[in-house]
């Protein structure tokens, strides 16, 4: 299958290592080769300080695509936010 070369689009997933959905959310972008910087809010009380300023909430995980704020993981809802991968 050929690659579909993702434009310039900025993910961050805050999340703890042993998240079920934050593993899922993890692996969709590895599968989809777009390029995401994390944070464990479990080793890094800056990142769930930072987690609660842009959700205003502490549910993890929490994927930034752009200025988007997604709790937990929705294939759907992230498909959408990036729909250059389709």
């Amino acid at each position: 299958m050929p690659c579909k070369c993702v434009g310039s689009v900025y993910v961050t997933i805050y999340s703890t290592p042993t998240s079920a959905e934050g593993m899922q959310a993890r692996h969709f972008f590895e599968r989809k080769g777009v390029p995401y910087e994390e944070f464990d809010v479990s080793a890094e009380p800056q990142a769930l300080q930072r987690l609660r300023e842009l959700s205003g909430q502490t549910d993890r995980p929490a994927i930034i695509v752009d200025d988007r704020v997604f709790v937990g993981f929705d294939r759907s809802q992230l498909e959408s936010a990036v729909p250059s991968l389709f």
